[in-house]
This record gives structure tokens, sequence and C-alpha cells, in this order.
């Protein structure tokens, strides 16, 4: 996919495996394999132009599917947790600005702009 290379390109270096990440701001947001929600740390969404396009907190990768989770676990009725489950599998955002699951995270090694 071209819009995918316009976003973001692997290089194998002797190191090992870097992703450089082109994409800015909503660009970042909207590439679920580059996405990585309140789990870029604040440096990542200065260098990415994603400040502000985000909540404050920093959580990471592994916390978010223990949020989600109890987020699920506070749906009241079963109609709740039946709208909730398939939402949050097509990446649908609940009111926190974030968004989890929506595709295979990458942490970058190395970011353009980066030194």
């Amino acid at each position: 996919m071209s819009w995918m290379r316009d976003r973001m390109n692997t290089i194998r270096t002797p190191t090992g495996v870097v992703t450089r990440i082109r994409a800015r701001g909503s660009a970042v947001l909207s590439t679920p394999t580059i996405n990585r929600g309140t789990a870029f740390t604040l440096e990542e969404r200065q260098v990415l132009g994603s400040t502000g396009l985000l909540p404050p907190q920093v959580t990471t990768l592994d916390g978010q599917p223990l949020y989600v989770y109890a987020q699920y676990r506070a749906q009241t009725s079963d109609l709740g947790r039946n709208v909730y489950f398939p939402a949050l599998l097509r990446g649908t955002s609940f009111g926190s600005g974030d968004t989890f699951l929506t595709g295979t995270p990458t942490r970058p090694s190395r970011l353009d702009g980066e030194t």
C-alpha cells in the first residue's frame, strides 16, 4: 500500500530493524500499525506532532487491555456489554479519547527528527 509507505518504512540495520515514522499528527493516530494510543511517551508525542491529540496520561501497552477489560466489566447491562465489545473491535473511542486494540502496535526504535 503506497499510503503506508508514505507514513512509515522499516529498514534493516546491523543492530536490528528500525521503523521510521514519517507520518505526523492525526495521520499517526489513523494508522493502526503505528498508533499506540496513550502508550506514546510525551517525547514521542512531541516528535510525532500528536501532543494535544491524545489524553495527557501515558499508559503502557500492557496496561491498555486491563483498562479496556475494566471498562467492559463496568457496563451495567448485557446490552451495554454487547455494544461495547463490537465497537472496541472496530477501534471506536469511548469518551476518554483512547482507542484500543485497533491494530498491531509497533514500537519505533527511531523517529524521524530524533537525533
